[in-house]
């Protein structure tokens, strides 16, 4: 009884991770696989296929119900002569690891039918060890031929070297006689290096981690890598833009940086050299930085911030991937509202909602509902609406959580103004600037922020906690020690989540 229990246990796990990959085939892919796992070349019976068939058609149930019938388990167990559930249930669990195994190999030849980079690799690699020196020559040519064509990046400066290290590691090379295939090598090894010497850099730079001796270790790099560029006429654009970028964060104490309208220059008049990959990137860690430069400099860089994010969306940049992540949506809406960029605001809208995770999109977009109701001050319905997607004691830990919490305490606190503090008006906002507090803290405890990431949301908190007690002031002098404090907060450049808000309601009370 034991052992059916354990079978029935790993048979159940088989099939939830065969579900789980049949799950991320696309819809033409997923008849395709019947197909691939029916070809001779696999060797597989045919009550193997017939599993297949069976899986795929249940595979929009809810649930699975294999298990839990007898004699489709000894229907697809195949095991003749015997009545035991535990072999059957062997046999079951053999076929789906049969099963599981096809469906790793399918995705890797579609992988390589569609990458043709992969494709080339494969291709020079087998005729490599089927000792093969002509052909394996020729299809290197190929590559090498393809690489030089295609736009730099670090991927291709990888396949590059990959290509150049196959054709010298192997043993019908001309070692003496022929010194190119050493010097591509070298020459190979030395672009991959540069590129993901400074790729990192970047990465370090951008997310802001401190480690004193890695850092030295880059400088040093970096400042040899750019020596070495300075002293040669022609370079890689990439590498150069990398520089500039580099450079632009280095010098994060000097606002606005003095690299930074060079990079702007750079950038643009070389976009077209570059992959969509790299284009992504380099906005992407030039908007953090604007971020900071907004913090510290007011509004206009705030607009100017938005010029790189319109740039991301009308080049279809934030799918690159073939998805968004919820982050750069929320962040992408809440600055298009903020700015009135309505049209703007709709076109991206109708362009990326398509590519939000399903698991996540509805969340989202209810997100967004929220603060175009408040924009509407539909404050009541935006409040329903939040308080139904994100109730007070959800603890999902997603990164638009937290917005979803501060926008309830700033509708709360619209609320009180509307409604001259009638009502539960203002316990409404004592406890969700408190759940916001708690909030912060937990994320911080679980180690979801740092401190860095959770000083903007902390700082919106202490903000939203003394606009709270204003409504408890009946002078304004007394009111006044407050708005001082709030602004004091402003004007020392920290970073403070809903900036615009908090000016706008500043405004309204002087």
């Amino acid at each position: 009884m034991k052992k059916n229990k354990e079978l029935y246990k790993l048979a159940q796990v088989s099939i939830e991770n065969y579900y789980t990959f049949l799950a991320c085939l696309k819809t033409n892919e997923q008849s395709a696989f019947i197909e691939f796992v029916k070809a001779p070349i696999h060797g597989v019976k045919e009550d193997v296929v017939d599993l297949a068939t069976y899986l795929e058609h249940g595979m929009n149930n809810t649930q699975i119900h294999l298990l839990d019938d007898p004699t489709l388990i000894r229907k697809f167990s195949s095991v003749r002569g015997t009545q035991k559930t535990s072999a059957h249930l062997t046999g079951l669990y053999q076929k789906l690891a049969i099963l599981l195994e096809l469906i790793e190999r399918f995705i890797v030849y579609t992988q390589v039918l569609s990458d043709k980079p992969l494709r080339h690799r494969a291709l020079v690699k087998g005729l490599k060890e089927r000792n093969s020196n002509g052909l394996f020559l020729k299809a290197a040519n190929d590559f090498r031929s393809s690489l030089n064509k295609a736009q730099l990046s670090v991927v291709v400066a990888e396949d590059k070297y990959w290509l150049e290290r196959e054709c010298y590691f192997r043993k019908q090379a001309n070692h003496t006689t022929d010194p190119e295939v050493f010097d591509r090598n070298i020459t190979a090894f030395e672009l991959f290096n540069q590129l993901a010497t400074l790729r990192n850099y970047l990465a370090i730079l951008n997310r802001n981690i401190e480690d004193a001796q890695r850092a030295k270790q880059y400088d040093l790099i970096f400042n040899a890598i750019v020596e070495q560029v300075e002293q040669q006429t022609t370079y890689p654009v990439l590498i150069k833009l990398y520089i500039a970028m580099i450079n632009i964060l280095r010098t994060n104490n000097e606002l606005p940086s003095p690299f930074y309208e060079a990079f702007k220059t750079s950038f643009y008049a070389a976009e077209h050299e570059l992959t969509r990959t790299d284009q992504f990137t380099l906005v992407k860690i030039c908007i953090n930085h604007l971020a900071h430069v907004y913090y510290q400099l007011g509004e206009p860089w705030l607009k100017e911030m938005f010029e790189w994010m319109k740039f991301l969306s009308q080049k279809m940049l934030y799918s690159v991937e073939e998805a968004i992540s919820d982050g750069e949506y929320l962040n992408f809406y809440v600055v298009a509202l903020a700015l009135d960029e309505m049209d703007v605001l709709a076109d991206f809208e109708q362009k990326y909602s398509k590519y939000l995770s399903k698991e996540v999109k509805a969340q989202v977009l209810d997100l967004c509902r929220s603060y175009s109701l408040q924009r509407q001050q539909k404050i009541d319905e935006a409040l329903k609406l939040l308080e139904d997607t994100f109730p007070p004691n959800s603890k999902k830990h997603l990164k638009y959580d937290i917005r979803a919490k501060e926008l309830k305490v700033m509708l709360c606190y619209e609320n009180v103004l509307a409604k001259e503090g009638e009502g539960k008006t203002i316990d409404d906002l004592e406890r969700n600037i408190e759940n916001l507090k708690k909030y912060c803290k937990r994320l911080l405890r679980d180690d979801f922020l740092t401190e860095q990431t959770a000083a903007p949301h902390r700082n919106f908190h202490r903000v939203a906690a003394k606009f709270y007690l204003i409504q408890g002031k009946e002078t304004f002098d007394e009111k006044k020690v407050l708005i001082q404090q709030i602004q004091k907060l402003l004007t020392q450049k920290e970073p403070i989540s809903n900036r615009t808000w908090i000016k706008k309601q500043l405004a309204l009370l002087e």
